[in-house]
């Protein structure tokens, strides 16, 4: 079975390794299940498994909506550690072995001719001793791209290329639907008895079973456990594993990954993942691997979000270098939740109105007409080829035609603009995003990527999807934002992911090592299982087509990148690689993405955005960029309320400016790299900044306006001595208070703030737990309040903070509080007032607050319900009015409490309420009037409201229908007016009503009116 590896295993440490693997080693696939390759192979469906409403034609909100309340959103981080031994499959016990038979001895033992796939072929004259690795593992890019430091031959890269993509097709899936438990690895790929004892021992020494719990399918699961763990050096990959958790149940997820901390980055060489969705199991997951250049200054690691229709179960297998689990090792699950407005607005973000023109002349369909096209096209293929629906047709011959006088874009720049979903309209929260300050400041490059999840979704789960991927990207890995500039759908919607990304090429985290001067447009789905549908295509042509004419990129030309970083780059930092404007993630980087089926449409892409982009020239012209900034001019400095206040001279054409910061040890020269602090707007042209104690610090500031920026120019540079840590905090005095601790201790020299801290113990007990945080204190004071538990013995202590560091630890206060229950409430008296029944009891000593109930029986009887609670009362008072029911005998009982627990249930009060229902309404008098029948009667004793009723005859007959209910009236009144129809003879009869019931219906008006003509 083939392995994926990670990349740290292509580094010169385990070059040996690498080299033995090269024959069975294919790129990581992410969150790709693996199902055999003789699998149909089905373009993704962008109607089956819709709910009613939510295919790719939704009911559209009105034009610009943002989204509604997202409700359900949830995430669970679990803590992962080693290996759970009942992950484990059992080790079969060894049978006895017969004693061996004599041996005759042979003068020559026979030639065995050895398996052909073990041969090595001999080296040629011409070939090095040692190949290296990155020329072993480097897959030539396609389409004429190579890179400038490893060019390789035309035969090689050929091989290369054919025996990457063969062992792709044999190993990616072919189905996005999850399936059944896994069956188990045969014969060939277990791992020996002796290293599954190996793991046995190692989980014993150190068990980290997961706190969740176990599925029901987890012994079913254990003979798959090791799937895809092994390659032809069989044990050596299984004895890396660190952590393996049996499959257990979790809350509803979408979006799931593992992530650690960045101090481990570069030992984890593999994370796979399998969960339990609707129709059972999904085979293993290999998940790419992120290692910190996405994000400066990165406490954490992890990997891409495996995306799913549903799950509700998982298993996690890693595996690393020296076999140990990373530091802060978590299972990160998402459920994104679920908005109204999920699948239903238009586009805020419209399309430029000269865009369908411009594609017709280009001879390009709009993705509504390719969607159409899609859902009516066969998809299935019966081969690994599968066949795909073109997103649309080469353009045939020159493209004529100037646009139209009547159809003129207003910004030349975007007149190849497509209607987009804005991030207000997916639901993003903006406060999880913050600006790093990066803005490319020139666009060289456009990737296509796929998000490698589930087909499956429905256009209201595309929101969602999108939600998860930004929470996990923005939150889980701290990236600040989603990685992607774009996103499109199956249905060919179009959504704008990181901030910014529909005015400027804002740098994202989508190609790690190459995000500088590229974008990347992501695919939402797997397309190494299936072939995306054409609406996809065509909207992902459309942003190709319009950033391209915006930012002057040939989509049919190659441009040079520069490796920074390494992330899951192919090469090393610094490396020159030649590749299309418009190219695949695999490209470039260690994965499968955009996977096989979309990645072969990419010529098609090129062209038909080519196409798009001379409709454009033709009809508009080149778009001039507005011109850069010129460089920034420094001013002065001065330091400032503990801060550093800078002024530059203004830029001529700025519309904003980016500050930056790098610092080194006071007396060095040596700054680290620049970060970014904040943007000015271009009116003004200075700002107040924190200098760290120890540090000279530099800050440097770049003008920006629509046409780029200016070089960064350094503007001020300020050294701060380092500060002396704070003294140890001195005790002061402590009371106890309205119900709390105050404390007090003695300023601390040199202090900038106190934070404290609190532990406990039970009472008479000095076995505290662990310190906890409780609160920051201002330098300028030293004192606090603070609660005490009831039933705890509690210390209190402060740490004094400066810029040069803290204090140690000190005690300030410790106290007991031993509370006592209160007693049992005595009742007082009770009067029936206002419709209410008032209730008055004695308070209770300790009582913190009441809790009344109350519950009902019928008038006379005594048997009792159960008693419901009704409302709570403070300790400061002690009385309330509550309803009583007509027609019932209700009791009223009252609880006092406190931290020490509550007093036995006391009954203060007991009332019966009977009402009698009202008498019959006595008729008055009737009167015609300004075309109404005006009616009175006499009112009626006890009574809370009438009702008006009304039926019919013909005129001159006594045949009466129905009656039918007119209206209500309030008891305080006692007639109405009301309609008589013409050529009818109607009667109006009254019932008077009240909680005791009702009275007789009563005719109080008879009227004809005869027919007009």
């Amino acid at each position: 079975m083939s392995r994926t590896l990670h990349p740290v295993l292509r580094t010169g440490a385990v070059t040996a390794l690498a080299l033995s693997l090269t024959a069975t080693t294919v790129l990581p696939a992410t969150a790709m299940p693996v199902v055999p390759d003789t699998a149909v192979l089905p373009v993704a469906s962008t109607t089956a498994d819709q709910p009613a409403g939510e295919t790719g034609e939704d009911p559209a909100v009105a034009t610009g909506q943002e989204a509604s309340e997202v409700k359900g959103a949830q995430e669970q981080s679990l803590p992962l550690g080693g290996i759970d031994a009942e992950a484990l499959p059992e080790v079969p016990e060894a049978p006895e072995v017969p004693e061996a038979p004599e041996v005759p001895e042979v003068s020559e033992a026979p030639a065995t001719e050895q398996p052909e796939e073990t041969q090595q072929p001999e080296p040629s004259a011409e070939a090095p001793a040692t190949e290296q690795p990155e020329q072993t593992l480097q897959p030539e890019p396609t389409d004429g791209t190579g890179v400038d430091e490893a060019p390789a031959d035309e035969d090689g890269a050929a091989s290369t290329d054919e025996a990457e993509a063969e062992l792709m097709s044999a190993t990616l899936p072919e189905s996005g639907a999850a399936v059944p438990a896994p069956e188990s690895v045969d014969s060939g790929t277990r791992p020996s008895d002796v290293v599954l004892q190996d793991l046995q021992v190692k989980a014993r020494s150190a068990p980290a079973p997961l706190e969740a719990a176990v599925a029901e399918e987890a012994e079913a699961l254990t003979d798959s456990v090791m799937d895809k763990a092994l390659s032809t050096t069989q044990d050596l990959e299984v004895e890396k594993i660190a952590t393996l958790t049996q499959p257990v149940e979790t809350m509803n997820f979408i979006v799931a990954g593992v992530t650690w901390d960045i101090e481990d980055a570069g030992q984890v060489t593999d994370v796979s993942l399998r969960v339990r969705e609707g129709s059972g199991w999904t085979d293993w997951n290999s998940m790419e691997i992120h290692e910190g250049d996405e994000k400066p200054n990165a406490d954490r690691v992890g990997t891409e979000p495996l995306i799913s229709s549903g799950a509700d179960a998982i298993q996690v297998r890693l595996t690393t270098l020296d076999g140990e689990s990373p530091s802060g090792l978590e299972l990160d699950l998402i459920d994104p939740g679920t908005a109204d407005t999920d699948g239903k607005l238009e586009p805020a973000s419209p399309a430029s109105p000269a865009l369908q023109q411009l594609e017709g002349q280009a001879g390009l369909s709009a993705p509504e007409a390719a969607a159409a096209s899609t859902n009516s096209a066969t998809h299935n293929s019966a081969t690994a080829s599968a066949e795909f629906v073109p997103a649309v047709h080469p353009q045939q011959g020159p493209i004529t035609g100037t646009a139209q006088a009547q159809t003129v874009a207003t910004n030349y720049d975007n007149v190849l603009k497509p209607a987009i979903i804005t991030r207000a309209q997916w639901g993003a929260d903006e406060s999880l995003t913050s600006d790093w300050g990066r803005t490319s400041t020139d666009l060289k490059a456009m990737y296509v990527h796929h998000t490698a999840g589930s087909n499956n979704y429905s256009a209201s789960g595309a929101y969602a999807q999108i939600r998860g991927i930004y929470q996990y990207h923005a939150v889980t890995l701290d990236w600040q934002d989603i990685g992607y500039q774009f996103l499109v759908d199956k249905y060919g919607k179009i959504y704008q992911g990181r901030r910014g990304s529909i005015d400027a090429p804002v740098q994202g985290a989508q190609a790690g090592g190459f995000n500088t001067d590229t974008i990347g447009v992501s695919a939402m789905g797997n397309y190494d299982v299936a072939s995306a549908p054409a609406a996809m295509v065509r909207a992902i042509e459309r942003v190709l087509a319009w950033q391209a004419y915006r930012y002057d990129v040939d989509p049919t030309a190659q441009v040079t990148l520069t490796q920074s970083g390494k992330g899951t780059a192919r090469w090393t930092s610094g490396t020159r690689t030649t590749q299309n404007t418009i190219l695949g993630h695999r490209d470039t980087n260690l994965t499968a993405c955009p996977g096989r089926y979309l990645y072969a449409q990419l010529p098609t892409i090129r062209r038909n955005v080519d196409s798009s982009v001379t409709s454009a020239i033709r009809s508009y012209g080149k778009y001039q960029q507005v011109q850069a900034p010129p460089q920034v001019v420094p001013a002065r400095q001065a330091w400032t309320d503990g801060k550093l206040s800078i002024w530059w001279n203004k830029a001529p054409r700025t519309d904003y400016y980016k500050v930056f910061r790098r610092t080194a040890p006071v007396g060095s020269s040596s700054f680290g790299r620049w970060y970014y602090v904040g943007q000015v707007d271009g009116r003004y042209s200075s700002g107040s900044y924190a200098v760290s104690a120890g540090t000279t610090t530099q800050f440097a500031v770049r003008a920006f306006n629509d046409g780029g920026h200016s070089p960064l120019v350094t503007v001020a540079t300020h050294t701060r001595e380092k500060v002396q840590a704070p003294p140890q905090v001195v005790p002061a005095r402590q009371a106890w208070t309205d119900g709390k601790l105050s404390v007090w201790w003695h300023k601390a020299a040199r202090t900038d703030y106190y934070k404290v801290f609190r532990r406990t113990a039970p009472v008479g007990s000095s076995s505290f737990g662990r310190w906890y945080y409780v609160g920051q204190v201002d330098g300028r004071y030293s004192s606090g309040s603070f609660a005490v538990a009831a039933g705890t013995r509690t210390q209190f202590a402060v740490r004094a903070f400066n810029d040069g560091g803290y204090s140690p630890l000190a005690t300030v206060a410790t106290y007991t509080r031993k509370v006592q229950a209160p007693p049992q409430v005595v009742p007082a008296r009770q009067a029936w007032t206002d419709g209410k029944l008032s209730v008055w009891w004695h308070k209770a000593p300790r009582a913190d607050y009441y809790k009344v109930f109350r519950r009902t029986a019928p008038v006379g009887s005594s048997n009792f319900g159960r008693w419901y609670y009704v409302r709570e009362v403070d300790a400061r008072y002690s009385s309330g009015s509550f309803e009583v029911a007509a027609g019932t005998r209700t009791q009223f009982a009252v609880r006092a409490y406190n931290d020490g627990g509550y007093s036995p249930l006391a009954t203060v009060a007991t009332y019966t309420r009977k009402v009698q229902a009202p008498p019959q309404v006595v008729p008055a008098r009737q009167a015609w009037t300004d075309g109404k029948l005006s009616v009175w009667w006499h009112k009626a004793a006890r009574t809370d409201y009438y009702k008006v009723f009304r039926r019919t005859a013909p005129v001159g007959s006594s045949n009466f229908g129905r009656w039918y209910y007119v209206r209500e009236v309030d008891a305080r009144y006692s007639s109405g007016s009301f309609e008589v129809a013409a050529g009818t003879r109607t009667q109006f009869a009254v019932r008077a009503f009240n909680d005791g019931g009702y009275s007789p219906l009563v005719t109080v008006a008879t009227h004809t009116r005869t027919a007009t003509r």
